[in-house]
């Protein structure tokens, strides 16, 4: 009788175990998995070394930009404010001036150094526009920071560029009936005395030459 056929073993499937390694920008938990060929205790200690690895910034979420964050960081932080400042003080920051600048930059790769470079790129903008670039750029890495997106925020103490005297500003028909208004509204405030004032005489002597 012949030999049955030895049937090969099937192949054992390997041993996974899910961790949750961080947070989305909405705070969804993020899972990954980890195998091992024969041990879910060696695939748990394959899942923490990445998770420390990842907490010491030696791995980061290499896909997110910096415009993808800070578009999710207004929807997310700026609310409770008029729509007039959303759109001057926050929305025209970020689109206009921050998003621009740093186009194509992934989040992870800003280093203090370009945050400087930024600044100093802006010798030309004015010293409130500067403030409001200054906070929210702070504001944007360390809530990055916060929902482990980033290791750490790369921001620092970031110098302005020196700010400029204000030019002279145009004298305009419009300037004009603006200050008349203004000083005729002062003037009504002013409280002239009941009697009429007599006029000052001051002797003026001349010096011989």
């Amino acid at each position: 009788m012949a030999d049955k056929e030895k049937k090969t073993p099937a192949t054992k499937k390997p041993k996974e175990i899910k961790m949750i390694i961080g947070y989305d920008a909405k705070g969804k938990a993020i899972r990954k998995s980890f195998y091992d060929p024969t041990s879910k205790k060696r695939a748990r200690e394959k899942g923490q070394e990445y998770i420390d690895k990842l907490n010491k910034g030696m791995m980061v979420d290499e896909n997110i930009t910096f415009e993808q964050w800070s578009l999710t960081w207004l929807d997310t932080y700026v609310t409770g404010v008029s729509e007039t400042t959303r759109k001057d003080t926050y929305e025209n920051t970020v689109k206009n001036h921050l998003n621009p600048y740093f186009e194509g930059y992934k989040l992870h790769a800003i280093k203090p150094v370009d945050i400087q470079k930024f600044f100093n790129s802006k010798a030309k903008m004015s010293f409130s526009l500067l403030h409001k670039c200054d906070f929210i750029l702070r504001a944007i890495f360390e809530q990055a920071a916060d929902n482990e997106i980033l290791y750490k925020s790369p921001y620092r103490i970031s110098r302005f560029p020196p700010e400029r005297p204000p030019g002279r500003e145009r004298y305009t028909p419009k300037n004009r009936s603006e200050f008349i208004s203004i000083s005729a509204r002062r003037m009504s405030s002013v409280c002239l005395p009941p009697y009429p004032l007599k006029p000052l005489s001051v002797e003026v002597k001349l010096l011989p030459s």
